[in-house]
């Protein structure tokens, strides 16, 4: 599991993961708190595969998903996009960006 960096940040995060048997099935979501406790819910309704957290700031938190194409191996997702979360009001979550195909 990933967790937000040191300091204090607005946007607080956690990288849960699952366990699978390849790349492929280990699936994860993004979960976001606010600095004072508070949890905000997760980065997307579906748990996905390569999911990983790219970036973040005192209020916004970068996460990149890879995905399989048809022909691709488990290893090498030929798929990506970025979604950046930025808090706003202190309590609302608005993404920016493309989210994958739903599983």
């Amino acid at each position: 599991m990933g967790i937000s960096s040191d300091g204090c940040p607005s946007l607080e995060w956690a990288h849960a993961t699952g366990t699978g048997i390849q790349n492929g099935t280990v699936q994860s979501h993004v979960l976001f708190f606010t600095n004072t406790g508070s949890y905000l819910g997760t980065a997307t309704s579906d748990a996905y595969s390569y999911t990983s957290v790219v970036g973040a700031s005192d209020d916004s938190v970068t996460v990149r998903y890879r995905w399989l194409s048809p022909d691709d191996a488990n290893c090498c997702p030929s798929n990506e996009s970025y979604v950046t979360f930025t808090l706003v009001g202190g309590n609302t979550i608005v993404p920016d960006g493309q989210f994958p195909p739903r599983p």
